[in-house]
């Protein structure tokens, strides 16, 4: 579960290597983000002349979503989903993903949701 000062790490092929967790989006008062969740970040590590192009450097805000947790997720058939790090992904206010490639696997539940659309067939999917 990834609370508010969690760092995480960027997992697609943007220069921003880790975040801080400044909030959980989704309630007044929910202080655990799970996968799927969106989350108010700040950048801590990043290479600056590879970003600015995007407006992003360290220090700024963005939103992200997150994609791998460290802790054991059960799904409806019974399965049991664990990573070994906890990531995101950086997104925009319209929640499209800035990176194009990720390295690393997410869960089949993100192609079935609306929020987000990975348009890219280069995501694994497990």
């Amino acid at each position: 579960m990834i609370q508010n000062g969690t760092f995480l790490q960027i997992v697609d092929n943007l220069a921003i290597k880790e975040i801080k967790s400044i909030r959980i989006l989704g309630g007044l008062k929910r202080k655990n983000g799970k996968l799927g969740n969106f989350i108010t970040a700040s950048i801590k590590k990043a290479v600056p002349r590879k970003t600015k192009n995007l407006g992003l450097k360290k220090g700024n805000v963005t939103l992200a979503l997150i994609v791998q947790t460290n802790t054991i997720t059960n799904r409806f058939d019974g399965q049991k989903v664990k990573y070994l790090k906890n990531a995101a992904i950086l997104v925009d206010k319209q929640k499209k993903i800035f990176g194009s490639k990720m390295d690393g696997a997410i869960c089949k539940e993100f192609r079935k949701k609306k929020d987000i659309k990975f348009t890219n067939s280069s995501f694994q999917v497990i």
